[in-house]
């Protein structure tokens, strides 16, 4: 008489442990899943922001180039990328510098490329710049 409910009970139970244990399972393999698709998306947003900081490093060389081939007059420039929704510009200021018997070098000049960011980058300084020193004749020589 014993017996029956005995094995019935026991089956019960080890019906209950293999239902634990497949539920921990799939539990635990949700949480991999979850934290795997977290670092993806992760790894994602870092590659796409390093690609746009590379497209406006590139924007800048490019800008910068295209001022030193101008006359002086010219240099001052600004242009803004409708992809990145980067505002380039140019500025030029005479550069004091002497040489080493304190005479005054003429014709030289600092060229400033400034990159200013749209706001939805959430960059804290909004701008990143690059300047060249460059020699450039009042007559237009290079």
């Amino acid at each position: 008489m014993w017996s029956k409910p005995l094995i019935a009970s026991s089956r019960r139970a080890k019906s209950g442990a293999v239902l634990l244990e497949v539920l921990l399972a799939v539990t635990v393999f949700s949480l991999a899943v979850v934290g795997m698709a977290t670092t993806l998306e992760r790894m994602a947003e870092v590659s796409n922001t390093y690609a746009r900081d590379a497209l406006v490093q590139k924007g800048l060389e490019s800008i910068i180039k295209e001022a030193k081939q101008r006359p002086l007059s010219e240099m001052a420039t600004s242009y803004t990328d409708p992809g990145l929704g980067v505002t380039y510009h140019t500025e030029v200021e005479a550069l004091n510098i002497s040489d080493g018997d304190g005479n005054q070098l003429e014709d030289l000049y600092t060229l400033r490329a400034i990159a200013t960011y749209p706001p939805e980058w959430g960059y804290e300084n909004g701008s990143d710049s690059v300047e060249i020193y460059i020699y450039k004749p009042e007559d237009g020589g290079n």
